[in-house]
Order: structure tokens, then sequence, then C-alpha cells
């Protein structure tokens, strides 16, 4: 049995409805953050990956290495900064059984405050 792959670069309106309802539909979801540095106090998240079914997965960077100015910048989708996106991308996990790798360093806590809601990854701020 051949199995069909799906590996998605969310860079538009269109693949990030695909993935919110790929987490919807799944009950156990694969969870990893790329970030900048080792150092999970002085690194930044530019990106994560789900996946929610076998040979299907999602990457969505959230900051991309600007070659000009030699900075990373966030990335946008539609005028809209992918952090942002991302945290209520994120926010959709709760409750679902999730698989990490190094999960020590990339677990998820929420820090809920009346103005936003933050993410922080052992130190690695996700920007409100």
């Amino acid at each position: 049995m051949i199995l069909e792959k799906k590996y998605y670069l969310v860079d538009s309106k269109e693949l990030v409805d695909l993935l919110i309802q790929h987490i919807n539909e799944k009950e156990i979801i694969a969870y990893d953050t790329e970030t900048d540095s080792l150092n999970p106090r002085k690194g930044r998240i530019v990106g994560f990956s789900v996946s929610g079914e076998e040979g299907v997965g999602f990457y969505m960077p959230t900051m991309t290495w600007n070659t000009e100015t030699e900075t990373l910048e966030e990335c946008q989708i539609e005028g809209i900064g992918c952090h942002r996106i991302a945290k209520k991308i994120i926010s959709m996990l709760v409750g679902k059984k999730l698989v990490m790798h190094n999960a020590s360093f990339t677990v998820v806590l929420q820090i809920t405050s009346t103005k936003s809601t933050c993410y922080l990854h052992f130190g690695l701020i996700l920007p409100c």
C-alpha cells in the first residue's frame, strides 16, 4: 500500500482554513515549534508544525529571514501578522491529546490577562 502524502506550507487564508479544519477533526495532534535559538530563554518562535494524520502535515512560518536587512521579520497572510494567526490556531490545541518532540522545550503554557492571551514556550514568548 502506498500512502499518499500531503504536506502544506501554510501561507494563505485557504491553507489556514484547511489547517483549522484539520485540527477540529482530529483528537490526537503532533505539534512542534521551530525557533531561532537552542536557548529556550532567548529564542523566538519562527514557525510550528501540526499533524493529526499519518502522511498529512502543516507547517506555518511565523517569521522569515530577510536577506537584505539580515533580520527576522514577521510573516503576513493577507495583511495579518502570522503571530496573531498562530495564537488562534495554537489555542485550538487546548483539550487535544498532543504528541510533541522535545516537549520540555515546546510545552505550551497559556497566560491569560484581561487584555490579551500570550503563549509562553519555556521562555519563548509568542508576541500578543
